[in-house]
């Protein structure tokens, strides 16, 4: 998955940072993309969503950048994001995997 020109400057920037920032974008604007993107190159990353419809929407932006992950949810929200990992070739969920959590 190819980041627009306005995602990679703001990935450029979180990776030269050297403190905890905020990335606040519109809906729509492209914030999953940033964190997937942000997911391949940090070595551990939580990522946290109090919505059962976003924590697929990221799952399914992980798989799309190729990247295994676990989720903290439950056995259902999992099976929605395994469905939502198909037309990507294969399942991205690892169960226990320690890197990378949603």
């Amino acid at each position: 998955m190819k980041l627009r020109d306005y995602q990679t400057d703001i990935l450029k920037q979180l990776q030269a940072s050297t403190s905890a920032d905020l990335v606040q974008l519109d809906t729509g604007g492209g914030k999953t993309p940033i964190e997937a993107a942000l997911a391949a190159w940090a070595p551990r990353i939580l990522l946290v969503a109090h919505r059962n419809i976003l924590i697929q929407q990221i799952s399914e932006k992980l798989a799309a950048f190729g990247l295994d992950h676990d989720t903290i949810s439950t056995e259902h929200t999992r099976r929605r994001c395994m469905l939502a990992h198909r037309p990507h070739g294969r399942n991205y969920i690892r169960r226990g995997h320690a890197t990378r959590r949603v």
